[in-house]
Parts: C-alpha cells; structure tokens; sequence
C-alpha cells in the first residue's frame, strides 16, 4: 500500500476531503472529510503490535494539535486528540463504521467509548485528564462531519494567580453562586502542586459533601457522594461550569457535562461510592439546584454499621421477578475493598445458567452481578422501566468503564468487550425492569439459520470474534460474522505477527474456520442479505484487498498472487449476513506448510500490458505544455490551485514542499487520457512518497477517488496507486525499481483503457493496468501529493489532455 500512509489495525487512507473549519466565537464546524490511512511504526518502546500496523482514521487538523505517538509507535499523522479539545465535540458519520476510543497516550489499552455507523452521532463526553481519543475503522474508509467546541476547562483546578489562598472559602452574596476554594497539599501524592485556587461549587452542608482528594485539603465541601447527587438537576444561569466524576482516590476525573448560561443537567450514571464537583474554568458561575424525590428507593450507599437487612447472605431480598432488579449487598470479604463495607445497591442479577460470578476486588456481592465477556457478547440488554448503567471491565480492576446509561425504552448490544472482561447492569436510583436478548449461546447469525456452505443456500454468516493467539496479548476482541468452512479446506487464524495474530470463535466457543486457501479463487458472492465483506490477501501479511457488497450485488473473487487466501465476513460488530455462493468447492489444504512470507528486495522490472483492444499509440512524453513554472514572487501557490496548498510555499521561481500533501491544479478538468510530470528540483532523499496524481475526481482531495503515481526514495521505487470510496487504496502491479536523480523529470500518462504509463526524463519505465478501479476510462485534475518531503523542491509541473496522432 501507500507507504507510511497505505497500510493496515484494521486498515486506514490519506486525507480524503479537506477539513474546512467556520470559526465563531465559541466553536467550529468542519464540513465532510474522509477518513485516512495510516501506519503505525515502532520507534520506541515497548511496540506490542509489531514494527508495522496499517488501519483507517480519522486524521485531525493540525491547528487543533493532535499527537502521533503512543506506547512506543510514531503515527504517519496525528490521529490521538487531547482531551482538552475533544471534550463537547460532535462526531457524526456520514458512511462506514467506526470505534471512538479514548485513553493516556501511553496506555496499554485504550477503551471503547462507543462504536458509530452511518448516520449515527456521538458527542465526546467522559474524558480524564491528558486523555487522548482517536476514531478508528478496522472495515475501510470513513466519511464524517465534526462539529468542535472552543477552548475546554481542564478536569484538574488551575491556580488563578487573582486569588490569593484562604484557610476558607469566603462566600460571595448569595448561596446560589459559586465560591473561591483553594486545594491545600495535605497528605500524598498532589500531583497538581499546593495551593491551587478555583471556583467551585460549594455544597450545602447537609448535603454531607467531602472535601479530601488526592492528597488535597479543599476548604469547601465540593465533593458530593453519588448516592446524595443522583438524579439531582444543576442549572447554570450566568457563567460557566464545568460538571467532574470519579472516586474520591482516583488519578483524575472525567468530565461529565460542561454547562453555560441557560443549560442544565440531570445528574445520572455514577458509579458506587464516586463524587461528583462543579467547577468553573472562567470565573464566578451561578447556579440553581434541583434535588432529587426526597423518598426515592435507597441507593448503595456505606452503612457505619452492619444492619440486620445488609448482613451477607446468599440473597440479600426475596428474590424479584426475572425480568426486575434485585437489591444485592457488596461485603468486604479480601482486599483491598476501597469501598468500604457493607454496600448495597440495585443490580441486574443473571440467570445462573449464564455462569456470572459474585466477586470483584476484594468484595462478595450477594448475587451473580457480573457476567463474563465470553457470555455476555452479543447480548441485548433493553430497559423497559426506570434507569440503569453498564458497566464492563476485569474482575480486579480499580475501577469499571461505563459502557452505557439507559433509561426506560431504550437498549444496548454488548459488543466490544475484552478477553477477560466481566459486565455488570447496576442502578442507583432504585428497581428497574429489563429484557435480555441472549446472542451469545447461539452459533448462527439468526436462528434456525443454515451455515454450511457446503450445502446450504443461502449460506448465514455465524457471529464470531477473533481473539489474541500469542503469549502475553490481552488485547480486545474483534467482533463480526464470517462464513465458516470445513476444518480440513480453511484456516482458524490469520497467521499475522505479533497482536494482529488471531483465533476465530464463535460466541459459543467453537473454534471456527474462515481462512479459505487458494481453491477460493474463481468463488461467486451473491449478498443476500445485510453488509458482506471479501478479504482476498497473502496470508499472514499486513496487506489485503476488501470488497463489500450490499444485498442484490455479487463478486467473484480473484487471487493475484502471491495473494493466496480469501474470508467472506461482515464489517466490525456485523449483526450477520447470508450469501449464495457459485463455484465454490472447497479443497483439502495442506496445514503444515507456513504462510509464504512476503517477497523480499526489489522485483525485477514488469510491465503490466494494457487491456486487449485497441493499443495506445507510441508517442513521445511529453506533449503537454507546463502549466505552471513557479517563476513570480515569492508567495504561496496561488488561485490556480487547490488542497492543501497553505502548507507549500515559491520560493527563487521554485516550489518548495513544507509539510505539504495533496494539492491539485483546478484551473481546468483534463479529459480521459491525460498525462502529468514534474522537474524533481531537489530531490528528499528521506521521503515516505513523492507522488503524481492523475484522474482526481476532486480538486480539493483523494475522497472521491484519483490514481496516485509514487516514488518512493528511500527504498527506490516507484508504484501505481488507485482509491476509490468503496475500495480504500489499491496498488496495481508490482513495484517498479527506480532511482532518480536531482534535476530529473518524473512523468506518468493515464489512458482511457485503464493503462498507466510511467516516465523518468522522458523514458518509459513500466506500464500498469488500473482496470479495476471505477473511474478508469474518466477524466479529472492533475496533481502533487507529497508525504514526509519538507525537503523537497519541485519546478515546470505540466500536464493536460494528450491528443492522439
């Protein structure tokens, strides 16, 4: 694939429409852009993916300064958003699938915060301090639409040099407006240094807020239990606010809500035994409070003593009705029990046929609350009355992530979840009522579905994840559906190094065989019914070729070697699918043999001849006229061109490249056999790619498709590239072994056949054929796409329509 930008976690592509943001005061919005492939590369430590990873994401805009390292990798762009900025964002998706996650850049894991698909919206809430988020496709490319919010309050207090520290907060006019406090270091660690001064809101002293965290003194009580601030309404009627969650303990807090003049909340989904504090970033706020039902049913709360109704028993009440929660008591029964003893509380308690479990740090809880993941995937879980939260993480992690808040009417599929991982359904504002859908047991995508391809039609894909099959990998699962073949004709795993290395199950825990072998080639797909995905790549390898089809469209898959593997599956988190297959005759394979590895050095010269039919005619390159000589002041590019053109800059009659990427000549559309060169000035010897584009369908970006003509210095190359929407980046042909030199002309010609020539001063180098790619016999703009070249120096860039003698 494009290097450093064309490979594949899942998979992902170079900036697709170009971000425009409409700044106000407050927020920007930024139109439809496309998702970009990316590679992740080992250049630190400890690298647990492998050297190499290559996926789909969505690429930030570098005014909003995102980062591109994490756990030891270095990004080919800024995919990792600070919190800061992400906090109140809009995320909307406009075409494909994507997964939110969110973490410390150095995390062994990041969380999911929520999957989308198209049409679906996110805003981006829950983040902790010096979190980073990144929205990422293991199924292709994206497209999206963000909506960003101004400057965010930090979760932790800032100093205001204004305020001098107090032993206690002097209250200002008025019990409904916020207070200065100061955070005064009295035990360990403070992290955040002493004293810290802030506004905030102080709580009414009946209340029985706290006002220790972390090592800090506050001199107001502004931290208020959940189980006291639960279904409690904050209302901001001047100012600003921000509203934070967490145990009183933990090493940041998420941020709720943030609040301005006019807004309101209802305080829901806090966990046991956390605060919550509101805290203003931009001075004095004012507020109202609205308190909860003085009578609602008890939450958990701490007891300062054992009482005959919270001492542990095998069930805490008489037993509710199935389909209602159940009130369970937490005892203290090991360490390190941080919650303190006993607890009690609302909870989903799981039919025992599931196998939940009863414990979790250090507590026995007086039901079966927690489910593990290999049951619980799959699952649907509806509330039909009250509220209720979800939450996921290991039996002995601190802390639980919330997975989702549901209130009456609504529902959610548990997908998602890691190895190892246990669910648990809670309440803090009394009984709720609930529907389980259990998808776990059941092998098939639907019941009573046929899944043998060998004789069934149509064939129903089964619901299945691929999980970690090397030491030490506690990475999560992938979740989807696949057709699965006989043990003897297919693989279970993929055979891909390190993480990516897989193991296909399905939801019940049968070892599945996907991995079909060379006997593929020639098989039909006809989708009959959802989204169908057809992987056709060299097993073991980090590059393959997707196609998806829709009901109603069909695909023959076709092997180009070394490629010698195909898996008919379903996007990520895929609720089934079914096809009819022709041609498709399984074969016995041989096992023992190890997937070939991927050729190494450089392949001698090819040329791909062009389609059969009528030859293109032998005429010397160039015949275009240069369009652009670069010869005026000093300047940027210009009106003439589009893309990311405030990143190159003329400099002495020439073009220098900066930080640059894909720019586009938009003074004219040239017709379907077209051609483009460049004088290669001064050549970066360190670049990922210095690349011609031909046939772009845009002249602001590669979205909606272009063919990209790559040099690639470092390793002295050069390759023919296609994009298209619904097949990402697709290289055509091998690569074609180059070295050019300071001074050269580097040139390529697209003819309406789908044959793409390529030039070096003049010579004709090699040939590839790009039939494959949906706009072949189109016309489009010419262009430049630079990666990784600030060193780069171009001139005379030309290129038109050529006419046929």
């Amino acid at each position: 694939m494009l290097k450093t930008r064309l490979r594949l976690i899942g998979v992902f592509v170079l900036l697709g429409l170009f971000l425009l943001y409409f700044i106000s005061s407050q927020s920007y919005a930024q139109s439809a852009s496309t998702s970009e492939l990316v590679t992740w590369t080992c250049t630190g430590s400890p690298c647990p993916w492998g050297n190499s990873l290559n996926g789909q994401a969505l690429v930030w805009s570098a005014n909003l300064e995102p980062l591109s390292n994490r756990l030891g990798y270095t990004v080919s762009a800024g995919i990792y958003l600070p919190e800061s900025v992400a906090t109140d964002m809009t995320l909307t998706i406009q075409s494909g699938l994507v997964g939110i996650y969110a973490g410390l850049p150095d995390a062994a894991s990041h969380r999911l915060l929520t999957t989308l698909s198209t049409g679906q919206s996110a805003v981006i809430t829950g983040l902790a301090a010096g979190e980073v988020i990144s929205v990422q496709s293991s199924q292709g490319p994206f497209a999206y639409t963000l909506v960003l919010p101004g400057a965010e309050p930090t979760l932790t207090p800032t100093p205001l040099p204004s305020l001098t520290p107090t032993a206690t907060a002097t209250l200002p006019a008025g019990s409904d407006s916020s207070q200065s406090v100061t955070w005064t270091c009295t035990g360990s660690p403070c992290p955040w240094g002493s004293p810290l001064n802030g506004q905030a809101l102080v709580w009414p002293g009946e209340l029985g807020a706290v006002s220790n965290r972390l090592g800090y003194t506050v001199s107001a009580g502004i931290y208020l239990p959940q189980n006291v601030a639960t279904g409690m309404t904050i209302a901001v009627t001047s100012g600003a606010a921000a509203i934070y969650a967490g145990l009183p303990d933990a090493e940041s807090h998420r941020l709720v809500s943030t609040l301005s003049a006019g807004q309101s909340v209802v305080i829901t989904a806090l966990a046991i035994g956390e605060v919550i504090s509101v805290q203003g970033s931009q001075g004095t706020f004012v507020y109202m409070l609205t308190m909860p039902d003085p009578n609602p049913t008890p939450s958990p709360t701490t007891t300062s003593s054992p009482t005959p109704t919270a001492t542990p028993t095998a069930t805490a009440t008489e037993p509710a009705p199935p389909d209602t929660s159940q009130a369970v008591t937490w005892t203290c029964t090991g360490t390190p029990c941080p919650w303190g003893s006993p607890l009690s509380g609302q909870a989903l308690v799981w039919p025992e046929s599931l196998g939940a479990v009863s414990n979790r740090l250090g507590y026995t809880v007086s039901a079966g609350i927690y489910l593990p993941e290999s049951t619980a995937a799959g699952m649907t879980v509806a509330v039909t009355s009250g509220t209720a939260t979800i939450y996921a993480g290991l039996p002995d992690a601190a802390s639980h992530r919330l997975v989702a808040a549901l209130s009456a009417g609504q529902s959610h599929v548990l997908v998602g979840l890691a190895s190892g991982e246990v669910v648990s359904v809670q309440s803090s504002q009394g009984t709720f009522t609930y529907a389980l859908t259990v998808g776990g047991p059941t092998p098939t995508a639907t019941p009573g579905a046929c899944v043998d391809p060998t004789t069934c039609s149509p064939v129903s894909a089964i619901q299945s994840y691929w999980r970690c099959n090397t030491d030490g990998c506690a990475d999560t699962d992938w979740i989807s559906a696949v057709i699965a073949w006989p043990e003897w004709s297919a693989f279970e795993s993929n055979a891909r190094a390190g993480n990516q290395s897989r193991t296909v199950y399905s939801f019940a825990g049968e070892m599945l065989y996907p991995y079909m072998g060379a006997w593929a080639d020639g098989c039909q797909v006809t989708a009959v019914s959802g989204t169908v995905l057809i992987i056709e790549w060299q097993r073991g390898t980090e590059i393959w070729r997707e196609t998806y089809l829709e009901p109603g469209e069909s695909h023959t898959i076709d092997l180009i070697h070394p490629e010698d593997n195909a898996m008919i599956e379903g996007p990520d988190y895929s609720p089934g699918f079914s096809v009819t297959l022709e041609n498709c005759t399984p074969q016995v394979i041989d096992k023992t043999v190890p997937p070939t590895p991927p050729p190494t050095g450089t392949p001698a010269p090819t040329s791909t001849p062009a389609p059969t039919g009528t030859p293109n005619p032998e005429i010397d390159f160039p015949t275009t006229a240069v369009v652009d000589d670069f010869n005026r002041a000093d300047e940027t590019l210009g009106n003439n061109w589009s893309g990311d053109t405030s990143h190159y800059a003329i400099v002495a009659n020439q073009l220098t490249v900066g930080a640059g990427e894909d720019v586009y000549w938009n003074a004219t559309t040239y017709g379907a056999n077209q051609e483009v060169y460049v004088t290669l000035t001064t050549i970066d010897t360190s670049a990922a790619e210095i690349n011609l584009v031909l046939k772009s369908q845009s002249s602001t970006g590669f979205g909606t498709g272009q063919i990209a003509v790559v040099y690639d210095p470092v390793n002295s190359l050069i390759q023919v590239w296609t994009y298209h929407l619904s097949q990402g980046w697709v290289q055509r042909g091998g690569d074609i072994p180059a070295t050019l030199a300071d001074g050269d002309q580097f040139g390529a010609r697209a003819w309406e056949n789908g044959q793409v020539d390529v030039f070096h001063n003049g010579v004709l180098l090699a040939s590839r054929d790009v039939t494959g790619w949906p706009y072949y016999t189109a016309g489009g703009h010419i262009g430049l796409f630079m990666v990784s070249a600030s060193s780069a120096v171009l001139d005379d860039f030309g290129g038109g329509t050529v006419v046929t003698p």
